[in-house]
Parts: structure tokens; C-alpha cells; sequence
């Protein structure tokens, strides 16, 4: 403390509380700064891990948005085939009426079941649940799998094939195989069901609409088909008819008459009851779809739940960083104010203990008893 007699004996502190303020108030800033840096760090890190748990659910709904997109284009697709369904029965009811002369409603039973197909294979196999099989041989439905969100948990997917394939096997290996969306049949010595354009063909094709003049059950599990292939060759193909799918073979395999098909009340019948069977196929169909979608549906709700979640931790974070930094913001400012009142009440206090002082002195001066000896 800095103290000195002014010129009238009285004394003074010159900046001795400033300095004193000063240095209190530098010392509480850091121990302030260091408690803020302290709390930032807890924030960041709380944020960090927030936003990496954001990452991975965002990661994971497009997952779920690829299911969502298949489940959705496959219950399209069912509401497609049921209308083509519809219509080649109506197709079947036209021709029995017409009694079995018309050769339009004839065609748009073959043309439905075409278009039937091509609603079937409209999507690629990753978005796709009841087509666009990726193995002829069995018509193993695809199968869709993603993080369901609940963990590290997968959900997969069933699918279920609804396009109507075929094909006819021979005794010898060959096999002939359909192009279902040209509505023409060719055969192959090996045909590779997952990549048919590596399939050996040996040339010969045909028409499935005009090619295919009889079928004939041999009634020993094959069938013998009389075709005329493309260039007007004659043949007949005996081999064993495997079908996928709903199991739609069109008006080629119902012609009991040898000329022309869906020609008789038989082969009607014949047509009504592979009808018959696809309906239930795909009665089947939309309730797996149905309860895939519930699935999805599910799973993404929970996935939104977790992402507000997380966006409440958010908030809730930032928030409480908020108060801490104004609790310490106010505690500094408490801390300054308790500084300066005790600062300010030693200095009454020394200053009336110098003011004491000071008139001490200067009644010494006046006093007799305190004589200049050296004079």
C-alpha cells in the first residue's frame, strides 16, 4: 500500500485499490475462462457424439426408404396384375359369348397375361418383391434386407414371385425357355438362369400365340407340343412343362381341338382354373405385402422417434451450456461486486485510520512539548 503526506500533513492511497481491483478481477477471469473452457468441452463432446448417432441413423433410413420404395412398388405391381387377371377372365367370359369365334378377346387373353408379366419385371430386383426373379430355375422371390434402426439389428424382407413362367425340359438336357415380353419361345442345349445371355441357344424359336398348334398330355408327366418354328419348319417338342409364379401358361396350352386355342367350353375350363389357382397366389401375395409395409412403417417410425430424440438431446445440450456460460457470467460479475465493496470498505477504514493519523501529526506540530531542540 502506497501512503503519503500531502501538503497539508493529510495523507492519501494513491492507486493502491485499482491495482489491487485489477489483479482480483484477472485472477477470477481465468479461474471463469477455465471453468467456460471446461463446459465447452463437455458440450462439444456431448454434440460430437450426437451428431455421429445422427450419421448412422441417417445412414440407416435409406435403408428403410429403399424397403419402403420396394414394398411400394411391389403392391403396385399386385394391383396391376389383379386388373390383368380381371381382364382375361373377362377376355374368356367375351369369348363364350362369342361362342369361341372371336379372335380379338382370344388375343387379349394372351395380351393381358403379356402385360401381366411386364407389371411383374417392371422394377429392378433391389426394388422389386414379386418379380424380376434373379434365378429362372427356381423362381426364388427376391429378398430385400436392411439395418431395421433398432440396434445393429438386419430385417429381411420376403418376397413373393408373381409373374407366371415356364418352361419345357427334355430328355436329353435341352431345354426351351420363354421370352415372356415378346410372347416367343426358344431353345437352349444349357441355359443359365442367372445370366441368360451366357445361355448356349441352338436357334430354334417360336411364336407362344401362333407357333404352338397343340399340346398333348402324355399322361406319364410329359407333354408333347406340335410347333412351327420361325422359316415354317414343323415339329414336335416332348419334354416336361415346369411352371413358376402364378402358373398362367396362356391360350397356347388350352387347345383340345388341334387348330385353334381357346376354341371350346374345355378349354375355357382349362383357362378358369389356372385362373383360379393365381388368385390364390396372389391373395397370398398382398397379404405378405401387406405385412412387409406394416414392417417398414414400424421400423421407420421408430427410426423418426430416434431422430427427434437426438434432436432434443441436441437442444437440451446446447441449452444447458447456455445456462452454465451465464451462471459463470454471473458469478464473475458477483465475484467483481463482492471485490469492490470490500475494497471500498478498507479504504473508508484506512482512510479514517489515516485520517486519525494525520491530525495526530499535525497537533505534534503545535504542540510545545515538541520543540525544535536545534534551534
Amino acid at each position: 500500500m502506497i501512503t503519503a503526506l500531502t501538503s497539508d500533513n493529510s495523507l492519501s492511497f494513491g492507486s493502491y485499490e485499482q491495482i489491487a481491483l485489477d489483479n482480483m478481477q484477472s485472477r477470477a477471469a481465468q479461474a471463469i475462462q477455465k471453468k467456460q473452457t471446461a463446459l465447452n468441452e463437455t458440450f462439444q463432446a456431448k454434440s460430437n457424439s450426437i451428431d455421429k448417432a445422427s450419421d448412422r441413423l441417417i445412414k440407416t433410413s435409406s435403408g428403410i426408404k429403399t424397403a419402403e420404395i420396394a414394398v411400394d412398388n411391389s403392391r403396385e405391381s399386385l394391383d396391376t396384375i389383379t386388373e390383368k387377371l380381371s381382364a382375361m377372365r373377362a377376355a374368356l367370359g367375351e369369348l363364350e359369348r362369342s361362342d369361341y369365334k372371336s379372335d380379338y378377346w382370344r388375343n387379349q387373353y394372351d395380351e393381358n397375361l403379356r402385360s401381366l408379366n411386364v407389371a411383374a419385371d417392371l422394377y429392378s430386383p433391389a426394388y422389386n418383391l414379386v418379380g424380376k426373379v434373379r434365378d429362372r430355375a427356381t423362381w426364388a422371390p427376391n429378398e430385400i434386407s436392411y439395418n431395421s434402426g433398432i440396434g445393429s439389428s438386419q430385417a429381411t424382407l420376403r418376397g413373393a414371385y408373381v409373374g407366371s413362367d415356364f418352361r419345357i425340359e427334355m430328355a436329353d438336357g435341352t431345354v426351351w425357355v420363354p421370352d415372356l415380353g415378346s410372347q416367343s419361345i426358344s431353345e437352349y442345349t444349357s441355359y443359365n438362369t442367372e445370366k441368360p445371355s451366357d445361355s448356349d441357344a441352338t436357334g430354334r424359336t417360336t411364336s407362344l400365340t401362333t407357333g404352338i398348334t397343340s399340346v398333348t398330355d402324355n399322361g406319364d408327366g410329359t407333354m408333347t407340343f406340335a410347333m412351327i418354328l420361325d422359316g415354317g419348319v414343323s415339329t414336335n417338342v416332348t419334354g416336361k412343362l415346369v411352371t413358376g409364379g402364378l402358373g398362367v401358361t396362356g391360350s397356347w396350352n388350352h387347345n383340345s381341338t388341334g387348330a385353334t386355342p381357346l376354341s371350346t367350353a374345355e378349354d375355357v375350363a382349362g383357362a378358369l382354373a389356372e385362373l383360379d389357382k393365381a388368385d390364390a397366389v396372389l391373395t397370398g401375395a398382398k397379404a405378405l405385402m401387406a405385412g412387409n409395409a406394416n414392417t417398414v412403417k414400424g421400423h421407420e417410425a421408430n427410426l423418426n422417434q430416434q431422430m427427434k430424440d437426438l434432436t432434443t438431446q441436441k437442444k437440451t445440450a446446447m441449452q444447458d451450456n447456455l445456462t452454465a456460460q451465464l451462471k459463470l457470467q454471473q458469478e464473475f460479475a458477483n465475484q467483481v461486486e463482492v471485490m469492490q465493496r470490500n475494497l471500498e470498505s478498507m479504504s473508508q477504514q484506512q482512510q479514517s485510520y489515516l485520517t486519525v493519523f494525520a491530525s495526530t501529526i499535525s497537533g505534534m506540530d503545535n504542540n510545545p512539548l515538541f520543540v525544535d531542540q536545534m534551534a
